[in-house]
């Protein structure tokens, strides 16, 4: 039986190794895939935070599907069917805060806002203020197909 009473046992060869040197990037690379994996929590924590800020609900009278009841054009009320051959003209509000317009054949999409007085289409550069009155909304407007000559439409809220 041969008795430890410390240091390196009596024959024992050294091979030159400092344990606490060669364990030291061991250390390092456990902390530094520690340290990735607290980050990504923190990140993945961030952007689910993010997300539910951008799918925010919300609770308005607007909300929904609006159809073209009466296109008015140079102070005549017209038949939006009789106008628009190709489908009358659509306003879809959603309440994650999108929004669709559909004119004819080419359709606006981007974000809505309610104002005192309605609301208001985002896209882009783009805006398209909406009144509301009497249940319905209404947007005056004038392009080079209407020779630049104010219109307005009326929509009603789909049922």
């Amino acid at each position: 039986m041969v008795n430890y009473t410390g240091g390196e046992p009596e024959g024992y060869i050294s091979p030159g190794i400092d344990l606490k040197a060669s364990l030291r990037p061991l250390a390092v690379c456990i902390k530094d895939e520690l340290m990735k994996r607290v980050f990504s929590a923190v990140l993945i924590a961030l952007l689910a935070l993010s997300f539910a800020a951008c799918g925010e609900v919300r609770d308005s009278e607007y909300v929904g599907k609006w159809n073209c009841v009466t296109v008015e054009f140079m102070g005549v009320p017209c038949d939006p069917a009789v106008m628009y051959q190709d489908g009358i003209p659509t306003l879809s509000l959603n309440s994650n805060g999108s929004a669709s317009f559909t004119l004819g054949s080419s359709t606006l999409r981007g974000s809505w806002d309610e104002m005192q007085t309605g609301v208001s289409v985002t896209s882009g550069q783009s805006a398209l203020a909406f009144t509301y009155e009497d249940g319905q909304l209404s947007c005056q407007f004038s392009s080079e197909a209407t020779l630049d000559m104010p219109m307005t439409l009326y929509f009603e809220k789909a049922e």
